[in-house]
């Protein structure tokens, strides 16, 4: 089922208020993803980091231009590079950032067609699809990672003693 417009801002406008509310509680420091050591806090940088590329993405594609990230190779490879940059970042900015970026989507796409919507653009990572799937993606992508936080913290892993 393809997302209308109204629920895409609608969601748009909710979602990372919705998710901040959420995490903001949890500590920062909290181990997610155990084979890689994020944190909570790597998440939402991750989380943040692929809105602004998306935001990147959608702003040069509605200015005529295309955008995608130098260099990128693979999710991992990217997602590695972009945590190490910013992991001393404290969780703060990148809720802050987080906001910003919402504030700018919203901007974006409140006066996009259905026609503009279906429009195809370049992505962040070289794929090709329209402004609606983009903008789906970018509200999969936050909503994947908060079931994953959820699930790690309803079944935290088994401590093992020497």
């Amino acid at each position: 089922m393809t997302m209308s417009k109204h629920d895409i801002l609608e969601q748009l406008a909710r979602t990372h208020t919705d998710a901040i509310a959420e995490l903001t509680p949890l500590d920062p420091q909290r181990v997610i993803y155990a084979e890689s050591g994020w944190r909570v806090k790597d998440i939402v940088g991750h989380i943040v980091t692929w809105e602004a590329e998306y935001l990147r993405a959608l702003h040069t594609h509605r200015r005529g231009g295309e955008y995608a990230i130098d260099g990128y190779t693979d999710d991992d490879h990217f997602n590695g590079y972009a945590a190490t940059q910013r992991m001393d970042e404290p969780i703060e900015r990148f809720y802050d950032e987080w906001h910003a970026l919402r504030d700018w989507l919203l901007i974006l796409v409140r006066p996009l067609t259905d026609d503009q919507l279906e429009a195809e653009l370049l992505f962040p990572d070289h794929m090709r699809a329209s402004v609606r799937y983009l903008l789906i993606e970018l509200l999969e992508h936050t909503q994947e990672h908060l079931i994953d936080i959820r699930a790690a913290l309803d079944h935290p892993p088994e401590m093992t003693h020497p």
